[in-house]
């Protein structure tokens, strides 16, 4: 992420890729922008109070951090002592076999951990794991856990049973010996490995990114879970989205499956990760990229555009809005700084109406195309935005800003779709004149009627100004710079939709 970056880091460009965040294993939680360090303090203590087996689930939405906050979490426990295994189960997915991924990744936190006297444990849990392998495919592990299936399950096992010869109903058996003795060589194995870790605390294996497998693997290395490695002294942590992954339940046994309640027989306790705020978060973004942009021009603070005052309100109030993930949120930044990076000497385009611009294409992606293809109006956007906020924000002076930007667009957008013969008017302009026109200057005015005569005054201020600057394409332009777009792509960008 971004907000890895330090103010002595040397930036030769412009990055792309997010830049990997440093945890500092003395302080886990120094970059946390979300406030999640209590959370793990809580979350601690909980494990360390449970003696498996158990199976904990942390739920959140696609990119709402939750690698983060594992990986410093993962160093926040075992500064405490914890003994902890990292699972990706996104990374092991080309895999066929679940059991061997996360059987390898065991063995080498074991080997890293245990000493000369630990060795016959190392061995045995080895063996029986590779006897696991030899004779237990993934359709008799999942025949053996069958009990955990409900009506579904004994379908598979009849299935399996079925289809079994003389010698494979050998094989079967032997399998269920050789989990068993997996099982228990797991067991003295995690004891082991806790040997001088704090007291109490179990086995955590932290499994990230299940939600993101293939259905049948995801699928496969639940039943793997809990069957081959619930015992005593491991617990185990999903990290994941429930949602998607009763998707993935879903399309592995029908769309008619009960996939929440099979979820339920593998999760032992749910915990929501808490969705914080967001205004250091992004503050620390802007930073990182206000530093980039002064790298790559090579001007010092004074003469840089500054990303600060009402863009960087508009960007806080707009992107810490918890409907947004933050994923999206890095990646709508790293595109205003992309922006910023390829204007150079270009001092015709506004950070404000570049940060109104990116919000509106982040947050109503569908309106913003319309509105370039000349089928939305800025009433439209106007209740969309306005919609991300609390009451009374349209009538505050931010507000007002926003809203000058936008019915500047549309009226400036006229031009754009003249030719085309789909004039873009403002209808709010239109509605506000309507509001004022005819006024004595002497009467009092309504709020509403101050607030139609306060926009209008600053749309024509903002026109006029943007006429003595360069010209009436200032909207038009950062949507291309935006876009990056090439003279074709702008073409079938701005022409109106066929459909």
């Amino acid at each position: 992420m971004i907000y890895g970056l330090s103010k002595s880091d040397k930036i030769m460009g412009f990055r792309v890729q997010p830049v990997p965040l440093e945890v500092n294993p003395g302080q886990p939680f120094e970059h946390d922008r979300l406030d999640r360090e209590e959370t793990a303090k809580v979350l601690s203590n909980l494990i360390g109070s449970i003696e498996g087996p158990c199976v904990l689930a942390i739920d959140a939405k696609w990119g709402m951090g939750k690698t983060t906050f594992l990986r410093m979490w993962e160093m926040a426990l075992k500064e405490r002592g914890f003994r902890v295994v990292m699972f990706n189960a996104w990374e092991t997915d080309f895999a066929n076999e679940p059991f061997l991924a996360l059987s390898e990744e065991l063995r080498g936190t074991l080997e890293e951990h245990s000493g000369d006297d630990n060795q016959d444990a190392i061995a045995k849990l080895q063996t029986t794991a590779h006897k696991v392998l030899q004779t237990a495919g993934p359709a008799v592990i999942r025949s053996v856990a069958s009990h955990l299936l409900g009506n579904a399950g004994g379908t598979i096992v009849a299935d399996t049973l079925a289809a079994l010869t003389d010698k494979s109903v050998s094989q079967y058996g032997e399998a269920k010996e050789a989990i068993k003795e997996f099982r228990k060589a797991l067991g003295e194995a995690a004891i082991t490995l806790t040997e001088g870790s704090e007291k109490g605390a179990p086995l955590m294996v932290i499994i990230d990114e299940l939600d993101r497998c293939r259905p049948s693997y995801a699928v496969e290395l639940l039943e793997v879970l809990k069957h081959l490695y619930s015992v005593d002294g491991v617990v185990f942590v999903l990290a994941l989205n429930r949602e998607e992954l009763a998707h993935s339940v879903c399309a592995l046994y029908g769309t008619e499956f009960d996939a929440t309640g099979y979820l339920r027989r593998f999760i032992d306790i749910d915990v929501r990760l808490p969705d914080a705020g967001r205004e250091a978060l992004i503050d620390t973004h802007l930073a990182a990229l206000q530093s980039q942009i002064e790298s790559i021009h090579d001007v010092g603070a004074a003469k840089a555009r500054r990303i600060h005052g009402i863009t960087r309100d508009w960007l806080v109030r707009f992107f810490g809005n918890s409907r947004l993930d933050l994923r999206a949120l890095e990646q709508a930044l790293r595109r205003l700084g992309l922006m910023l990076a390829m204007l150079r000497g270009d001092y015709d385009a506004l950070i404000k109406t570049a940060s109104f611009v990116l919000i509106w294409r982040t947050l109503e992606p569908d309106l913003y195309y319309r509105f370039l293809r000349g089928s939305a109006t800025d009433e439209d956007i106007a209740d969309a935005l306005f919609g991300y906020t609390e009451q009374g924000y349209r009538a505050s002076s931010e507000g007002q800003l926003l809203e000058t930007e936008i019915i500047v667009a549309a009226v400036e957008d006229g031009l754009a779709h003249a030719r085309n013969g789909a004039l873009a008017e403002s209808r709010l302009f239109d509605r506000y004149r309507e509001l004022v026109d005819g006024l004595d200057p002497q009467a009092g005015m309504t709020p509403e009627q101050e607030h139609a005569a306060t926009i209008m005054r600053w749309v024509q201020n903002e026109n006029r100004d943007r006429m003595l600057r360069g010209g009436p394409r200032r909207f038009r332009g950062t949507v291309d710079r935006l876009e990056m777009l090439s003279g074709n792509l702008r073409h079938d960008l701005s022409a109106p939709a066929t459909s």
